[in-house]
C-alpha cells in the first residue's frame, strides 16, 4: 500500500506576514534613534578632531610670526602687511607688520581654505576670543563676516575645556546657528591660547 503524502503549499498566511512587519517596525523604531545618535556623535568627533588639526597649524603660524592670525585663511594665503592679527601677548586686536610678513612660512595645512574652514555640518568656522569679563566670543569666519556667542558659557563644549577666556576656534555645532544661549549649547570651542600678562 502506498501512502499519500500530503503535500503542504509554500508560503506565509496574511497573520505570519503581520507579525514579521510588526516585528521590523519595532526593530527600526528602537534602532534609528541610536543610528542618529550614533551618526551625530561621529560628526562632533570630526570637526573636533578638524579643528585640532587647525588649532595645531595656528599654532605652527605663531611661532613663525609671533602674532596669532586674524583669519584662517592666512594659514593658506601669504599674509599682508596691516591685514588684522592678534597680539600673542595681549589677544589684543593688531595688524600684521612687514616683518611678520617675511616670517610667515605656510601654508599651514593642505587642501583648500574650504576644506579647513567647515565643519561636518558644513558651517564655517570661526576664530576669535573669548573675552574674560562677559564670556561673550567675538571672532570671524573665513568670509571675514562676524560671528559672535553672547555667553560662551552656554556651550557645553567651552565648560568642558575650564570655561577659561582667550583665544579659540568656534564652530556653531549641529544646528549650524549661534548666538543666544538656546542656540549656542551644541556649539564646539578648541582652545588655542590664553592670555599671557
Amino acid at each position: 500500500m502506498q501512502k499519500k503524502i500530503k503535500r503542504s503549499q509554500n508560503g506565509f498566511t496574511l497573520v505570519e506576514i503581520m507579525i514579521v512587519l510588526v516585528i521590523l517596525g519595532l526593530l527600526i523604531a528602537v534602532a534609528l534613534p541610536k543610528v542618529s545618535q550614533v551618526l551625530s556623535t561621529g560628526k562632533i568627533n570630526a570637526t573636533r578632531t578638524s579643528m585640532s588639526s587647525l588649532a595645531k597649524a595656528i599654532k605652527n603660524f605663531n611661532a613663525d610670526t609671533s602674532v596669532w592670525p586674524g583669519n584662517i585663511g592666512d594659514l593658506i594665503v601669504p599674509i599682508v602687511a596691516t591685514k588684522p592679527c592678534y597680539n600673542t601677548k595681549t589677544l589684543a586686536a593688531a595688524s600684521y607688520t612687514a616683518v611678520q610678513v617675511k616670517h610667515w612660512k605656510g601654508p599651514y595645512m593642505d587642501g583648500t581654505t574650504n576644506e579647513i574652514s567647515v565643519d561636518a555640518w558644513g558651517a564655517k568656522v570661526s576664530l576669535g576670543i573669548v573675552d574674560s569679563n562677559s564670556f561673550a566670543f567675538n571672532g570671524k569666519d573665513i568670509s571675514d563676516a562676524i560671528v559672535s556667542v553672547i555667553n560662551s558659557k552656554d556651550a557645553d563644549t567651552f565648560n568642558e575645556l575650564g570655561a577659561v577666556p582667550g583665544f579659540y576656534l568656534h564652530s556653531p555645532g549641529e544646528d549650524t546657528i549661534t548666538g543666544n544661549s538656546v542656540n549656542a549649547k551644541d556649539d564646539i570651542f578648541v582652545y588655542i591660547s590664553g592670555k599671557i600678562l
